[in-house]
């Protein structure tokens, strides 16, 4: 009895089990464009629990386009504060500075990438650790950077 009721509405069952399957394809993308829109950090700040940002910027109507950096005295300044928090194991000041690869004296990489440069206590805040690099000679000094192509910890030693 119900093969012969499936069998007289074959093209209302099709119809049915596309809509459903289309209705089921069409929530599943959304939800996945939904997850993957989620703002995620930075890789080189993957193992920082918490970010303190400067204030986001207004554009001209209205919304945030640019976080305004901190001064190195506030920088400082707010990093020595949070320090002394409970809880806070360390507060670490991220500043970032323009920095350019040279490649064989022509410079790669996205030259729109201005803020490409990290001090060496920022180093920390990565998943990566440095293992075979020395410890800086000046203050200004960044955290060096292999060749393109080859390992981290790989390179020559800087």
């Amino acid at each position: 009895m119900t093969l012969a009721s499936v069998r007289g509405r074959a093209v209302s069952l099709a119809g049915t089990f596309a809509g459903l399957a289309l209705g089921v394809a069409l929530i599943a993308m959304s939800l996945l464009v939904y997850a993957s829109a989620q703002p995620r950090p930075p890789e080189r700040l993957s193992a920082a629990p918490v970010v303190v940002h400067g204030p986001v910027l207004p554009d001209a109507s209205g919304i945030g386009d640019g976080v305004r950096p901190w001064s190195a005295d506030q920088a400082q300044a707010l990093a020595e504060r949070l320090a002394v928090l409970p809880g806070v194991a360390a507060a670490v000041p991220d500043r970032s500075f323009y920095a350019q690869l040279v490649v064989d004296g022509r410079p790669v990489g996205d030259p729109e990438d201005a803020g490409a440069g990290h001090g060496w206590p920022s180093a920390a805040l990565g998943a990566y650790p440095l293992t075979r690099a020395p410890p800086p000679m000046q203050t200004a000094r960044s955290p060096p950077v292999p060749r393109p192509g080859s390992r981290w910890g790989t390179g020559p030693r800087c």
